[in-house]
């Protein structure tokens, strides 16, 4: 077995478990949890201090901080919920885990000033550490708000500024000291302290919006509110691929069919669909999902399969009105290829055969003078190969005589990091070399004669599985072909997923063989649906959430029915173009994704974490001097 490598991608961990935390169950789990533990260790704290066991003090501490939450709660879903979606209730949004969050370091601080109280018998230190939490809690409030919502320039004042001053306003009047001199000392050390703060953190944020901007003559925040809109809600896709919009180019865009029918009813019953179209960037933004869109609409055929060809990302579709016009021209060819007379179908195609050129592996056949090769590198990794590559690729099918050529990516083998294989590579001489060779080989067994197979198709929806778990809507199909003379079967099957794991292919291949099927391959759809978790890789590839051992048990049922469900079948190749479509273009857009996502996440870890500690300790000294608080000093 193959050692699966972690990619070099880094995301801090607590980015890992988001996905725990945005059930409405776990929201308000936490909500109550903090609200509860703060309450119930400020009034042991505060009952060790006064020898006094008073549960009013507890009911005070609880509803502080429940209203410090709610209010910001409350704010955020009621006011700036339909401006920044991010901050609706639970699941949707997440208003209530943030200001959990929020009140949470507010109630840390009173607890760590109320343990030197302890310590040192000063009840100023409760009040000083109460009021620095208020600090911090808005000065990462404000990044939050900033970085990742759309709530405004105000908003993001305003948001921040929520807990921070009811905490002021609630603690000053449950211990009795509302007044106006406690309200301009707490005014003048927010003020002092804040600004504080303020000085390294606009440095450092400046530095993630230029990354982008270089790059795009856009904004890197504003790209980043909209990458976080997109990826923590649903259907919230308008921002961010207003952005793709404006960077898109313009081009025709040809998409290929292979349909298989009964030779008897006519009734289609398996359905290939390779556009040249790149199904990213992630979850529904662009044309991630137009794989999914396919597989509903033509759910009624049973071998309805979406391949993935030869591009990468610069081939994303900028937006769902890109992919709505795809989809019509696809709906115009499924008609004709259902009902248009004219169309020519054939009952017979070449040997399906195999070919080995170094790193690359092909497995392909002809139907009516038009080419149809599978490609991968496995056990080698590999992930999207450049358009350039498959254009040189067809250049030599036309060489040879070929009226066109199907090129599908398998897509089935990734280890650590995603390799693209891009025009003048060893990859990509290794995959042009092997294809040349097949092509020849078609050519030179000209006049051999062709069979007539027979075809069944099985699927299994997974719908134990989700997205998250690196399965889209079209589950996992069986496609099975038999030559009638020989009775030698080859067997394709397909996820509607984002790669997999080595060993996939290999054990697949290897349990195929064990019931006497010599040829077949694996693949994958490249559809960018599942790509929607904030971890190093962003998707499941197959083999990591579904298991080798359930993916074989499936097959031991699957492979059965596709065998039962062979039958005469006839074959047509159809191609189109869809005029215009606005596509990425340009294949460095989505390193400058990456790069300006990563740089965020860098500055961000270093604002939450090294960046507080210095201004946090001038802060610190700040409040002794106003609080006149000497006894600490003492110790050194």
């Amino acid at each position: 077995m193959f050692t699966q490598k972690p990619p070099s991608r880094q995301v801090p961990g607590i980015i890992s478990y988001m996905e725990y935390f945005s059930s409405k169950k776990a929201a308000y789990s936490i909500y109550f949890s903090i609200v509860g533990i703060i309450g119930l260790l400020s009034f042991i704290f505060n009952s060790i201090y006064t020898d006094i066991w008073n549960f009013f003090y507890l009911i005070l501490i609880v509803i502080m901080f429940l209203a410090i939450s709610g209010i910001g709660i409350l704010l955020a879903i009621f006011y700036y919920s339909k401006r920044a979606p991010i901050l609706g209730m639970p699941p949707k949004g997440w208003a209530v885990q943030l200001n959990a969050f929020l009140s949470c370091i507010i109630g840390i601080s009173l607890l760590i000033g109320q343990v030197l109280v302890l310590f040192f018998r000063n009840i100023a230190f409760q009040e000083v550490f109460f009021i620095l939490g208020t600090i911090i809690t808005y000065i990462i409030g404000f990044v939050i708000y900033y970085s990742f919502t759309t709530a405004g320039t105000y908003g993001n004042l305003i948001l921040a500024l929520s807990q921070p001053v009811v905490g002021i306003l609630l603690y000053s009047i449950f211990t009795a000291q509302i007044s106006l001199i406690f309200f301009m000392k707490a005014i003048i050390f927010f003020c002092s302290c804040a600004l504080i703060f303020a000085i390294p953190y606009a440095r450092s944020m400046s530095q993630v919006s230029n990354i982008y901007r270089e790059a795009t003559g856009m904004g890197g925040y504003p790209f980043i509110r909209a990458f976080i809109l997109s990826m923590m809600t649903d259907g919230n896709d308008q921002m961010i691929e207003s952005f793709f919009d404006r960077i898109g180019v313009g081009m025709d865009v040809k998409i290929q069919y292979l349909g298989i029918r009964n030779f008897t009813t006519k009734k289609i019953k398996g359905l290939f669909f390779i556009p040249n179209i790149h199904f990213g960037p992630f979850k529904t933004c662009g044309s991630s999902d137009l794989p999914e869109h396919i597989y509903r609409k033509f759910n009624y055929i049973t071998g309805t399969t979406v391949y993935h060809t030869t591009n990468d990302h610069s081939q994303n579709l900028t937006s769902q009105e890109e992919v709505d016009k795809v989809l019509e021209q696809i709906a115009k060819d499924v008609e004709k290829l259902e009902h248009d007379e004219t169309l020519s179908w054939t009952n017979d195609i070449r040997n399906v055969s195999r070919k080995i050129s170094n790193s690359a592996k092909l497995i392909g056949t002809e139907i009516d003078n038009t080419a149809i090769v599978f490609l991968t590198r496995h056990p080698l990794p590999s992930d999207d190969i450049q358009a350039a590559v498959g254009e040189e690729i067809r250049k030599i099918s036309e060489k040879y005589g070929f009226k066109d050529i199907v090129i599908i990516d398998s897509h089935n083998s990734i280890i650590g990091d995603e390799i693209l294989i891009k025009p003048n590579s060893f990859e990509a001489r290794d995959l042009i070399n092997v294809s040349e060779k097949f092509l020849k080989s078609i050519k030179k067994e000209n006049n051999s004669e062709k069979n007539i197979v027979q075809y069944g198709v099985a699927r299994d929806p997974l719908k134990k599985y989700s997205e998250k778990d690196g399965i889209g809507y079209g589950g996992l199909l069986v496609h099975m072909f038999k030559d009638t003379i020989t009775n030698q079967k080859t067997v394709f099957v397909h996820f509607d997923g984002n790669n997999a794991y080595v060993d996939i292919r290999s054990y697949i291949l290897n349990m195929l063989q064990n019931r006497g099927i010599e040829r077949g391959e694996i693949t994958t759809s490249d559809s960018h649906t599942v790509a929607r978790k904030f971890t190093r890789r962003g998707y499941s590839p197959i083999g990591e959430k579904i298991k080798l051992e359930t993916i074989l048990e499936k097959l031991e049922t699957l492979l059965p029915k596709a065998n039962q469900d062979l039958e005469d079948v006839e074959f047509c190749y159809y191609s189109s173009f869809v005029p215009h479509i606005k596509i990425w273009g340009d294949p460095k857009y989505f390193d400058v994704i990456m790069n300006t996502l990563q740089e965020c996440i860098r500055i961000s870890q270093r604002l939450f974490t090294l960046s507080l500690i210095l201004p946090t300790f001038f802060s610190l000294i700040l409040l002794f001097f106003f609080y006149q608080i000497t006894d600490i000093f003492n110790l050194f």
